[in-house]
């Protein structure tokens, strides 16, 4: 993400879990949306475009690889 600077060219919002229980609800609820259920694997990303959920890494560079084309 940081040597092909995403960041910069993509519009996302990164949340830390670690002591957050606002952010893991915020987690749940988003998963919950998509209809997952349970255990919800991290990295985790929420397009809010399409209401998707992508968990696992190869899911989610796929989906900022797809963005920058």
């Amino acid at each position: 993400m940081e040597a092909n600077k995403v960041a910069s060219k993509v519009s996302f919002e990164s949340k830390q879990l670690d002591d957050n229980s606002a952010n893991f609800l915020d987690l749940r609820n988003k998963a919950l949306a998509c209809g997952l259920k349970g255990d919800i694997g991290i990295p985790f990303l929420w397009n809010g475009e399409s209401n998707e959920c992508f968990i696992g890494d190869t899911d989610v560079i796929n989906f900022f690889k797809n963005k920058l084309k």
